[in-house]
């Protein structure tokens, strides 16, 4: 039989064209897939503070907020309006300006990376919800920190504390300031432990001075661990004394929206944490107490120097988290032992001996032998002892 030519031909030209428009058709299906959804930046953030709640402590979600504004106002900066346009450039140009221009300072390593890992998993929900091209949240690079970078973290000096603190005694005795930098430098405690603070709370009454820290997630405060975080804090004659003067003299009479009356008030009730914050970047910077500017600049014409607003960019400011750092830190140098810190200040063990334990081996090793001979005397402890 002859061959019927042309035939095998046509059949491969409609088989081409099947597998073409089959194709055209598992790609318009992988499009309509792969299709962002658009969404802005401030929207982005709230979505992701708001799915955030459940697991966190309300002052971590506002920590948390003031690190992703600065995301907002880089995209401001770059007239990103939809983050659909995030690329993997983009996303170390922010890394760059997040470093270098967002803030008076540049940022410490450490600093970076937490930065860094909120940004990457901050980008990941994004990707969940189609706002953001898949696998940008892996192109975010975190810096590598050696161990010198990971435990080493400015901290408020206890000489540095104390020349804040008696200068507050001496010209803001009992006033707003003096207690909140009393409480924390004679507690070490966290600023939100401040805040939830009552009248209540304070027992002052000589035959027992301590302060009661409580978890009231209900009534508007938290600590950060939680009821876990729940405490009883001794305090000094002294400190009791001044916090008695205070609540006589110097508290506004205040309830907040609870209904509770609160230990550190303003005119509007319970006093806000940002304002906390504020009193601590502002006595912290030389010249509120008088000494002279180490960055030789005029107290009268600096920025930084005009108002409690600006008292964060002074190069010498410090935040509240550097106050507790360097109580811990103080405590260590005395030999208080990790087991008393980590009750009184609501933290592990591990993390004092991480990040607040500055002593060298040898200072260990003699205090350790300082309690070893308290316990056993002369003998040798242990089996032997």
């Amino acid at each position: 039989m002859g061959a019927q030519p042309g035939r095998g031909g046509s059949e491969n030209v409609e088989s081409l064209e099947t597998i073409r428009s089959e194709l055209d058709t598992i790609r318009q299906k992988l499009d309509e897939e792969s299709a962002l959804q658009p969404i802005g930046p401030e929207e982005a953030v709230n979505m992701y503070l708001e799915d955030r709640r459940e697991d966190l402590v309300e002052s971590t979600v506002q920590d948390y907020r003031r690190s992703l504004e600065f995301f907002v106002e880089f995209c401001a900066l770059k007239g990103i309006n939809n983050l659909n346009a995030l690329s993997g450039r983009t996303m170390r140009e922010y890394r760059a300006w997040r470093r270098e221009k967002s803030s008076h300072k540049t940022l410490s390593p450490k600093t970076m990376r937490d930065e860094m890992y909120l940004m990457r998993n901050f980008l990941r929900v994004l990707e969940d919800i189609e706002g953001v091209d898949a696998g940008l949240a892996d192109k975010v690079q975190t810096p590598e920190l050696s161990y010198e970078d990971e435990v080493r973290e400015e901290y408020l000096s206890k000489d540095r504390a104390n020349d804040i603190i008696q200068h507050l005694e001496e010209y803001e005795y009992a006033t707003t300031e003096h207690v909140i930098w009393l409480l924390l430098g004679a507690l070490g405690c966290r600023r939100g432990g401040v805040h939830s603070l009552d009248l209540k709370d304070i027992h002052t009454d000589r035959s027992e001075l301590f302060i009661e820290f409580h978890h009231r997630i209900d009534e508007g405060t938290t600590l950060k661990n939680k009821k876990a975080g729940e405490r009883e804090v001794n305090i000094s004659e002294e400190v009791a004394e001044i916090i008695d003067d205070y609540i006589e003299h110097n508290r506004t009479e205040a309830t907040d929206d609870y209904g509770r009356e609160p230990l550190i008030t303003t005119t509007h009730g319970r006093i806000a944490k940002s304002t906390i914050s504020k009193y601590i970047y502002k006595w912290t910077r030389p010249c509120e107490i008088g000494e002279e500017c180490p960055h030789d600049r005029d107290p009268d014409s600096c920025e930084a120097a005009q108002t409690i607003d600006n008292a964060s960019n002074c190069p010498s400011s410090l935040s509240t988290h550097t106050v507790r750092k360097g109580y811990l830190t103080a405590e260590r140098s005395n030999n208080i032992p990790i087991e008393i810190l980590a009750d009184r200040c609501d933290v592990t063990p591990e993390v004092i001996k991480k990040h607040y334990d500055q002593r060298d081996k040898t200072d260990r090793r003699e205090l350790r032998q300082e309690i070893y001979e308290e316990v056993y005397g002369n003998s040798q402890g242990g089996y032997l002892g």
